[in-house]
């Protein structure tokens, strides 16, 4: 992305085409193409060559590094503390970033720093998209939190109800009524390759059983394609001796009746285990 700044040996230059409309300034004397000024990507760019110092955190810096997609706003850097003048488009922060990852030449949070950050403005899904997307793990996580962090003390909780790395809301709950109830054996996101055609990871699974469950949200499994492919994939499983129960939402907010399910499927399978 071309990024121009304004000096003796170009202003003419920059001006016509600022006067054209070719050019929109990002930042003091910082100018990109008018198709792209607007975008969080063109701010980071010019960031870079405003202050080569400043460290890009929190959104822009997951949707750089590990998250695309990622909806971005105002783009977040930390800068010295001499930076405090507001500009349309950026947020500054005053504080030091210890862990940097440089991309391109643009110094960013590392990918732990920014989950830990995000949880403030997110909240959980920003560790069960990290661990979905295997950017870090939470033993990473719980080394990166620093002990003076905003809301440590619930950072610090969370982490450690998600020992087990779910990828998604569904699976924290299911680990939790599962830990909670004392039942063991279990693994989450569990891979298992049948054969070449059909590899398989499973949200939670009970490998010495054969056991697999699965936790179904709406918004992954909502479309008829998704709902085909599931079953399609489950009688091929069946195929090779492992059985697949689903839940959805509703039945992990019973948790007792959750437990009791699992505790009746266990016994199912041990039975056939012990043919």
């Amino acid at each position: 992305m071309e990024i121009i700044r304004r000096d003796r040996s170009n202003r003419h230059r920059v001006d016509r085409l600022r006067a054209s409309g070719a050019v929109v300034r990002v930042l003091p004397a910082i100018f990109a193409h008018a198709s792209v000024a607007s975008t969080w990507m063109a701010r980071v760019a010019a960031l870079a060559h405003f202050d080569p110092s400043a460290v890009i955190t929190r959104e822009a810096a997951a949707a750089a590094q590990w998250w695309p997609g990622l909806e971005v706003g105002d783009v977040t850097a930390s800068r010295g503390a001499g930076s405090r003048t507001r500009l349309p488009g950026f947020v500054w922060e005053q504080r030091r970033v210890e862990d940097i990852r440089v991309v391109d030449g643009v110094q960013f949070a590392s990918p732990a720093t920014t989950v830990l950050d995000l949880l403030d403005s997110l909240g959980e899904q920003a560790l069960f998209e990290a661990l979905r997307r295997r950017v870090v793990s939470v033993d990473q996580l719980q080394q990166a939190l620093p002990a003076n962090a905003r809301g440590v003390r619930a950072k610090r909780a969370l982490l450690a109800a998600a020992s087990d790395e779910p990828w998604s809301a569904l699976e924290f709950q299911a680990h939790r009524h599962l830990r909670e109830a004392g039942v063991t054996g279990w693994k989450a996101n569990y891979k298992v390759q049948f054969d070449r055609f059909l590899t398989c990871i499973f949200d939670l699974a009970f490998p010495k059983l054969r056991l697999a469950l699965e936790f179904d949200g709406w918004s992954v499994h909502g479309t008829r394609a998704a709902f085909s492919a599931d079953r399609s994939r489950d009688v091929g499983v069946g195929r090779h001796g492992w059985s697949v129960y689903r839940f959805d939402a509703l039945a992990l907010d019973d948790g007792p009746g959750f437990v009791s399910s699992v505790r009746d499927l266990i016994a199912i399978r041990a039975k056939v285990a012990s043919r």
